[in-house]
């Protein structure tokens, strides 16, 4: 059953197997669901909504044993509790964002059903003990080892938000003082996840720490930099065992980014979601990019495309100019040229530009019709793929978060 709420929160409880799950979903646009460090509850998304939900459609929910939830009484998955949500959100794919505990749940979900991920952005996650630890991380985990232990002391010698306190303390070391009565509030509204003595929720088998170079979908690890220094070397070892994933440390931040740098990490999380104004194009010679870079008056694209290929063996020539901050300035574009003939004329029109030199650029979205055929680069985002895309064409090259200059074709 759900209801909606006067802020246009839609709320909901999801039947699971011997429980339920309360979830909230809200905006519109692109899925993306988020998923919360274990000793908080969906409230700690409160911040990050506000804005997210603007521009997309987000759904956040409690886990068993916390916020609004039941209590986990038998063994039951993780991963399908989580797939019960989208589908009772009505989400077919989404844009998985998942902090500490909430990371290694969305890189399991990512594993088994990676067809319903656009893409995982993990930050600050939480995987316990490293397989065959370097000493390095052997050392980090003592130090983890340490901050328990010292947790255990001080709750029972001074009380639970005595140890909330503490463990906040240490975990949200750059949070305002806002910030980290919110998240102390939430580890003491979550106090029966902390003291359970047998969890009963299962990911994989073997656990998702042993399987990152199975992964099939794309990963933006996320780790701040006043993070603990396990959290910090396990983001590292899934950015180097994934198939595919990158690597962006927040400096200012800690394990909470979305409160300790809220900036930065809604500057990271947006380009997953919204087409970027402006979209950089990596320069690479003998390839699809060979012939762009800057000139006197602003950027140029220049290409022989080979698609329309008819059966006398002709193609276009096509020069595309821009002014410095990526707007389109214009647009040369010959058809029906000779094979033999494509290159010199490419040659000529480059010619034509003062100070012309091959290099990077960075244009905004355009599109130019001629003879029916689109030229540009094109807003080609699905709703239903998760994410932003622009296309160029007829050229054929994707472009896609993190909005690097690199393209698929």
């Amino acid at each position: 059953m759900s209801n909606l709420n006067p802020t246009g929160v839609v709320e909901k409880f999801v039947d699971v197997p011997d429980g339920f799950l309360y979830c909230r979903t809200l905006g519109q646009g692109p899925d993306v669901v988020l998923l919360n460090a274990g000793a908080a509850d969906l409230r700690m998304w409160d911040t990050t909504v506000g804005w997210l939900g603007e521009v997309a459609r987000v759904t956040t929910f409690d886990y068993r044993d916390t916020g609004l939830s039941s209590a986990g009484l038998r063994p039951y998955s993780e991963i399908e509790d989580i797939a019960a949500v989208m589908d009772a959100a009505g989400v077919r794919r989404a844009l998985l964002v998942g902090v500490s505990d909430g990371a290694r749940r969305a890189l399991a979900f990512a594993h088994r059903y990676p067809d319903r991920v656009a893409r995982v952005v993990a930050v600050g996650g939480a995987f316990g003990e490293f397989p065959d630890p370097t000493p390095e991380e052997s050392a980090a985990r003592r130090e983890m080892h340490e901050h328990f232990a010292r947790l255990e002391r001080i709750r029972a010698e001074e009380g639970m938000h005595a140890r909330a306190a503490a463990d906040i303390g240490a975990w949200g070391a750059a949070l305002g003082e806002d910030q980290r009565r919110r998240m102390i509030g939430l580890q003491m509204a979550n106090s029966y996840w902390v003291e359970l003595e047998d969890y009963l929720g299962a990911e994989l088998d073997p656990p998702v720490k042993d399987r990152f170079g199975e992964i099939a979908v794309r990963i933006q690890v996320v780790v701040g930099g006043h993070d603990f220094a396990g959290t910090r070397l396990w983001a590292r070892r899934l950015a180097e065992q994934a198939r595919s994933a990158s690597l962006t440390v927040i400096p200012e931040a800690d394990h909470f980014p979305m409160l300790s740098a809220p900036q930065e990490f809604e500057r990271v999380v947006r380009e997953f979601v919204v087409l970027p104004e402006v979209i950089p194009i990596v320069h690479e010679p003998d390839f699809r990019t060979s012939t762009i870079g800057r000139y006197a008056e602003g950027q140029f694209f220049g290409s022989i495309h080979g698609t329309h290929i008819d059966a006398l063996g002709e193609i276009t020539v096509m020069l595309h100019l821009f002014e410095d901050d990526g707007r389109h300035a214009g647009s040369t574009i010959r058809g029906r040229v000779a094979l033999d003939d494509a290159d010199a004329l490419l040659a000529q029109m480059l010619a034509t530009l003062p100070g012309a030199q091959f290099g990077d650029i960075a244009i905004r979205p355009f599109l130019v019709m001629q003879d029916g055929v689109r030229f540009g680069l094109v807003d080609d985002t699905d709703p239903e793929s998760g994410g932003p895309h622009a296309e160029l064409y007829p050229q054929g090259l994707g472009f896609a978060a993190p909005f690097d200059g690199f393209y698929d074709t």
